[in-house]
């Protein structure tokens, strides 16, 4: 794929937010410059911290103080370490975290808060470790929510979900518990509610405890647990490019009847690039059938960045080749010498972006992103 452009940036410096704000304005954190990279982020007490539509910001481990709140508007995304960092986001009491319908918060290691978290999640939270709630935490989900390892809320956790919530290990609540919704909540391990009810109680399924389809390089691996399972006779994997058509990808034989917990895994080698969307159905030996909630998965096809010339000169158009498939979506960022996200855009096929003010000489950075792959590269303008 050959993108056509003109430029961009980012620098890393301290990392300490101490007025509320936009992340990426520099004049909201201690040295004026704001963090995007693998580097440690922390919010003052009472700091407001707001990504925009649109921007892509990574972080280190991110910590905050008392009543401090993260905001994610519109399209935008965070996410706080990588697949070589596992690092945490961690704050103290009062915390409010809001994702709006189509952004996207990326957690590689542990959420560890203390009493009174606010969670609002329209759009999208991925938590590769735990999430670990003390007491009083409120939960509005009519997005998605996916936690790799165990859930932990203490005392009177309140989970509102018109969405799901899918927890691959634990999932456990203290005294005084509640959840309500017409949406899904399911767990791959055990269900401990110190005798408030949740675990009996709607909406927590019976038979498929959890279902995950997670990309691993080229490949998408897909994971469910089953809880029960009562005249299985096999389950069917399926999917799709736009999550209407689907298409049989495979099938794996089911345990027939079952009351132990039991684990399941599908590997599809020649998945689609981009976004994708998978289904799981079971089928009984009587024929009669069952088809469950869709899972999407994104799979990038960049491969690196080739960017000529470089130098290039003010007012000249700069090629970016990414090697990504020509119906793949990408999301290009450009930033400035400080820092400041000057545009933001998604291509799919070759296409341009062009900067409407003229660019000052100096170094610029321009990334790239598809799914979990994000890539980018310094450039010198002259």
């Amino acid at each position: 794929m050959l993108f056509l452009v003109m430029i961009s940036s980012v620098a890393f410096g301290q990392n300490r937010m101490t007025t509320s704000g936009d992340w990426t304005n520099n004049s909201n954190w201690n040295s004026g410059t704001h963090t995007n990279g693998i580097t440690t982020s922390q919010l003052n007490n009472g700091v407001s911290a707001s990504i925009n539509d649109g921007e892509n910001i990574t972080s280190g481990s991110l910590t905050g103080g008392n009543n401090v709140t993260l905001q994610l508007i519109g399209t935008s995304t965070l996410d706080i370490g990588n697949a070589s960092n596992a690092l945490d986001l961690t704050t103290n009491n009062g915390t409010t975290i809001s994702i709006g319908a189509d952004g996207i918060l990326t957690v590689w290691g542990d959420i560890i808060v203390n009493n009174n978290l606010i969670l609002v999640v329209a759009g999208e939270l991925i938590v590769k470790g735990n999430i670990q709630i003390k007491n009083g935490g409120a939960l509005d989900i009519s997005g998605s929510v996916t936690v790799d390892g165990n859930f932990v809320g203490g005392n009177n956790t309140e989970i509102n979900i018109d969405g799901d919530m899918v927890v691959g290990g634990d999932f456990t609540v203290g005294n005084g518990s509640a959840v309500s919704g017409g949406g899904t909540i399911s767990y791959g391990g055990s269900c401990s509610d110190s005798g408030s009810g949740v675990c009996s109680s709607e909406p927590l399924p019976i038979n498929l405890a959890m279902f995950k389809v997670v990309a691993e390089g080229n490949e998408v691996i897909l994971k469910w647990v089953t809880a029960s399972e009562e005249n299985n006779d096999y389950f069917t994997i399926e999917r799709s490019r736009d999550g209407k058509e689907f298409e049989k990808v495979g099938t794996t034989t089911g345990a027939g009847t079952s009351t132990t917990v039991l684990n399941y895994s599908f590997t599809d080698p020649n998945p689609y690039y981009g976004r994708s969307y998978y289904r799981l159905s079971q089928t009984d030996f009587d024929g009669t059938s069952e088809t469950f909630e869709i899972a999407a998965v994104t799979i990038s096809s960049i491969k690196d960045i080739t960017v000529f010339p470089n130098p290039v000169n003010r007012g000249k158009a700069l090629r970016i080749e990414t090697g990504a498939d020509a119906d793949e979506e990408v999301s290009i960022a450009i930033y400035n010498h400080a820092g400041k996200l000057i545009k933001a855009d998604k291509l799919v096929g070759e296409q341009s972006i062009d900067i409407e003010d003229e660019l000052e000489a100096g170094f610029y950075m321009l990334q790239v992103k598809s799914g979990q792959v994000s890539k980018s590269t310094r450039l010198v303008i002259q």
